[in-house]
């Protein structure tokens, strides 16, 4: 009954089905829950209200909202939550007050658990909540819980809210829940190690199966967190807490780059004597204990590096936390910096028997712990612990709940294949057994290639992108250099450096392609000169390009220039300005002659190599006033952005089979516009927004590809409604 619902097969739009029921066990009280509408509500408009007509609740209220059967995933970290939003008072204290509770039912009813004791642990806590948040938010995050129910994995449960209210006059407007969601956390891990290469018009991919990453990252200290300036957290009293830094199985956070390497070390920072610290490494959703190990006489107030007796091997497809057990008797025993924190991953705290993080205990704090691992290569012939073994159970004496320890698995997956992406595009999809592919026939330019696996209904984050460049026809390379680099050459702030190239015929400059040795922290500043300067050396500047610093990688980069840079002489100067923190440049050692420096006011040669500066331009024909211009293959829309509607122009070259078709930014078909015989010349057509099914399409980026003699082109259009 609220918009977004969606588990066990469920799904609700904001209608009332009779699936989710209400009820009232104090008839006096009423039952007032219902539908109601929100336009600040997550999705708008609908949501669920336990809310009388006046704005308000009722007195000796005691009503229930139940979900219908909520069939679970068979393995997985499986989680719920919802969103809320409320207000309610009550001056008298617990229990004779107002409050909500959410439970969970894994037997269809018969019993009832608090969610946050979902698998009723005797030692465990059962919470209800005397108040709510006054805006929309996360059940979960608004009261450090985790929604963690995977112990019922392959079961069929229940959830349902209630609302309480004692016999005073009611204070506020009640509760609202919206986007009750059950979801599964699955690693579904990316091919790993995607390369490409080029040749002609064909570009050649290989890559390695989903899972074989590991061991490409360097070795060294992982962490979150800045220097210790005298900041630690505690309560100041007796208490029993852990904290960590947490790393995800693949992402911005991710320790994909490290799998099959080992935890050697740990680094932390004790701040107070009369505690006993336990180091820790925890693996899934859940935090399960994989490793630990005493600390027994660390020193106070300083970093104390500790060698684990056992180095840890990382696994794949798990998120893994590092750190350690604080079980204190006083003070502030967890060591922290100034911030600003890494919300979820350098904060991550155990606190009341519930993983969270350090500022959703106290939003004033934000800090990361002083938390580092040290990652290294497996020793030849050495074990190493993979997984963990058994532990004792530890009980936290300010709340005697048990930190319960249980076997983490992952679930085998099938993998059925992968989708193969160029430009954001999916081109083609293969079996799980193929581990190379040629695109053949690829418009000339620069393009990035990514790759997807399929396991099923579920398809992989992206691998890592690899960008090509396919040569265009009457484009040629001019180059000075062998392609590889003996070193990084940098000129300093504010200087430049040059390569000259000549082609004998008049040329249109269209890329740069620098060799990059030393990736720096700004971007690169690519100009174009005349060689009408003294002594035919760098001149008048054609063009300035800036290439962003985020696009910079280690090797070559190819980089698309201004347009209509037109050298009538064929004879020009590709430059690089530098400024501070600038990346280093390759340099070929084998040969010189054709590379420059500017470090003062003259441009001097460079003795020592040529420095890895190629052009890519375009050149004509002496005879082109003589010969009718061939067609190409091109596609452009207008107006773009566009609404409702846009027309497509687009030429083919040769009269044959044509498809111009619209794709979505995940890859997936929209509407094929043409799929037919075209004669060689300009054509268009008009694409409405809507999709093959007649259905208007949201708004947003969309691509079309125009596709001919086996050829491409993929164009971006953006519709905003």
């Amino acid at each position: 009954m609220v918009d977004d619902i969606s588990f066990g097969g469920y799904t609700n739009n904001g209608t009332d089905d009779g699936q989710m029921t209400m009820s009232s066990l104090v008839p006096v009280g009423g039952d007032i829950w219902s539908i109601g509408t929100d336009p600040t509500a997550p999705s708008p408009t609908h949501m669920m209200q336990c809310q009388n007509a006046q704005g308000s609740y009722n007195p000796n209220m005691m009503n229930y909202l139940v979900s219908p059967p909520i069939q679970l995933p068979n393995d997985g970290d499986i989680r719920v939550d919802f969103m809320i939003k409320g207000y309610f008072d009550d001056l008298d204290a617990f229990p004779q007050c107002d409050y909500f509770g959410w439970e969970i039912s894994p037997n269809n009813g018969l019993s009832w658990y608090a969610m946050s004791n979902p698998y009723n642990d005797p030692t465990g806590t059962n919470y209800v909540y005397s108040d709510a948040p006054d805006v929309w938010a996360s059940m979960v995050n608004s009261y450090s819980l985790n929604g963690l129910i995977s112990d019922y994995a392959g079961q069929t449960i229940m959830l349902r809210w209630f609302f309480k209210s004692d016999e005073d006059t009611p204070i506020g407007t009640g509760i609202m829940i919206d986007d009750v969601t059950v979801y599964n956390d699955i690693f579904i891990a990316p091919p790993a190690n995607l390369a490409a290469t080029v040749a002609g018009n064909n570009v050649t991919l290989t890559w390695d199966e989903p899972g074989s990453g590991g061991g490409g990252g360097e070795e060294g200290w992982l962490h979150y967190d800045g220097e210790n300036s005298g900041n630690s957290i505690g309560t100041n009293s007796a208490a029993d807490f852990a904290v960590a830094a947490k790393w995800d199985p693949i992402g911005e956070h991710g320790i994909f780059d490290y799998v099959g390497m080992n935890i050697t070390k740990i680094k932390f920072f004790p701040g107070e004597v009369n505690c006993v610290y336990t180091l820790r490494i925890w693996t899934g959703a859940a935090g399960d204990i994989a490793y630990e190990q005493t600390v027994p006489s660390p020193t106070i107030g300083a970093w104390n590096e500790v060698e684990l007796t056992t180095p840890w091997t990382i696994p794949s497809q798990t998120q893994i936390m590092a750190g350690y057990r604080c079980n204190t008797q006083a003070g502030f025993p967890a060591g922290c910096d100034d911030g600003p924190h890494v919300p979820g991953y350098g904060n991550m705290m155990y606190w009341q028997n519930n993983w969270t993080t350090l500022n959703a205990v106290s939003s004033t704090l934000t800090y990361n712990w002083n938390i580092r691992i040290y990652v290294a290569d497996p020793v030849t012939g050495k074990e190493y612990v993979l997984g963990h073994g058994p532990y004792e159970q530890e009980v936290h004496a300010y709340t005697d709940a048990i930190l319960q320890e249980k076997g983490s698995t992952q679930p085998v997956r099938t993998l059925d294949g992968y989708k193969i992406f160029r430009d954001d595009i999916e081109i083609d999809q293969v079996g799980a057994t193929v581990l190379t592919y040629t695109d053949s026939g690829v418009e000339g330019g620069i393009h990035t290639y990514y790759l997807k696996a399929v396991y099923g209904a579920n398809t992989s984050e992206a691998s890592n992108t690899v960008t090509t460049f396919v040569l265009p026809q009457s484009h040629a390379e001019l180059m000075h250099d062998d392609g590889t680099a003996e070193e990084g050459f940098n000129v300093g702030s504010t200087k430049q450096m040059a390569v000259k190239h000549s082609y004998g015929q008049a040329v249109t400059v269209k890329y740069a392609k620098v060799y990059v040795h030393t990736v720096g922290t700004p971007g690169i500043i690519v100009r174009v000169f005349d060689n009408d300067g003294p002594n035919n050396m760098p001149g008048t500047q054609l063009a300035q390009y800036q290439y962003p610093a985020a696009s910079v990688v280690e090797g070559w980069n190819w980089i698309a220039l201004p347009a209509d840079i037109n050298v009538a002489d064929g004879e020009f100067y590709l430059a690089i300005m530098e400024t501070a923190g600038a990346s280093a440049i390759g340099l070929d050692t084998s040969s010189n002659g054709y590379s420059y420096k500017k470090i003062a006011t003259d441009w001097e040669p460079v003795t020592t190599g040529e420095i890895m500066l190629r052009a890519i331009v375009e050149y004509g024909s002496a005879a082109d006033d003589d010969v009718i211009p061939a067609y190409t293959l091109d596609a452009k829309n207008y107006p773009n952005p566009f609404n409702p509607e846009t027309t497509i122009a687009f030429s083919v070259p040769k009269t044959g089979p044509a498809s111009l078709k619209v794709y979505n930014t995940k890859g997936q078909l929209v509407r094929t516009l043409v799929n037919d015989v075209r004669e060689a010349g300009n054509h268009s057509v008009v694409w409405n927004g809507m999709d093959e099914q007649g259905n208007s399409v949201s708004s947003g980026l969309y691509f079309y590809r125009l596709s001919s003699d086996g050829n491409t082109v993929t164009r971006k259009m953006l519709l905003a409604k």
